[in-house]
């Protein structure tokens, strides 16, 4: 029981540290300068100075859990360009193939919340969208959820529990069904990219080329391209093709990441010490 609330606050402390700067600073701007929240760029600029705030203490956490082996060593510098515009490219063609999903079912279309926060985020300029949504925010999330929540998780629960439980509290996170939604289907492919290459700049660079694609697609002219007949047959086979290459890159690895967990719990249990098996174990080797 005492390893388990360890493991359990292990994964709370950055989370913690997250939502007490966000507390802290909405605190301070409701009794310094609440006005500020009738300004259209503030709710969002505040965002992006909450994960300014966070992201260093999280990145100190990240290489301090590398220095102490519990997680393998990043391999971000090791990585060719060319890996890391395949998998951005993909990403970009299966957030797409999401979003087009959510609109089948009409779930963005009901969702209150969603359409609130939307026309918020759209009513300020593209450049200070991308600069939050597309560039800071990804780098914090990933940090937060694939990171530390998904490593620290991996060896208790193994990559696929892992990859499930960050994901769906990455969905938690949004605040609302279709983001939610959103989110914990591409938390599967964020988190399947980082076990597979030990590189944490791949779900960054893919979560920000997601996130800015969908910022440079509410610019007025780009939508008109998007409302054309190309548009629709052309995205389709994109989003295809990308799923393909992504699945032909991670698949078999990812399964392999989770054969070579199952073999080491085996082989845990099996190579575990006489003094330190259960008194019933003992008794049936007797």
């Amino acid at each position: 029981m005492k390893r388990f609330w360890k493991f359990l606050f292990l994964c709370a402390v950055p989370f913690l540290i997250y939502f007490t700067i966000e507390n802290v600073l909405v605190g301070l701007v409701e009794i310094l300068r609440p006005e500020l929240w009738d300004v259209p760029e503030f709710p969002l600029a505040a965002t992006a100075v909450m994960d300014l705030l966070t992201i260093p203490l999280l990145f100190g956490i990240y290489r301090a859990d590398g220095v102490r082996g519990q997680r393998p060593p990043d391999r971000s510098a090791a990585t060719g360009w060319r890996l890391y515009l395949i998998s951005a490219v993909s990403f970009v063609g299966i957030y797409l193939a999401v979003n087009m999903l959510l609109d089948v079912f009409g779930i963005a279309w009901n969702d209150e919340d969603f359409q609130e926060i939307s026309e918020s985020i759209e009513s300020v300029s593209p450049g200070l969208q991308l600069l939050t949504a597309g560039i800071i925010g990804p780098v914090m999330e990933e940090l937060l959820f694939r990171g530390l929540l998904l490593r620290r998780t991996e060896k208790a629960v193994g990559p696929r529990g892992a990859m499930l439980l960050s994901s769906f509290l990455f969905g938690l996170f949004h605040g609302n069904l279709t983001q939610g939604l959103a989110a914990a289907l591409l938390g599967i492919f964020l988190g399947t990219a980082y076990l597979c290459t030990d590189s944490l700049l791949f779900p960054v660079l893919m979560h920000a080329a997601a996130n800015c694609t969908a910022v440079l697609m509410g610019v007025p002219a780009a939508a008109e391209v998007l409302d054309s007949d190309l548009f629709y047959l052309l995205i389709p086979c994109f989003c295809a093709a990308a799923l393909g290459v992504f699945l032909r890159m991670y698949a078999e690895p990812f399964r392999q990441l989770g054969e070579r967990w199952r073999r080491s719990r085996e082989e845990e249990i099996i190579w575990l010490p006489a003094e330190e098996m259960p008194e019933e174990d003992k008794g049936e080797m007797k």
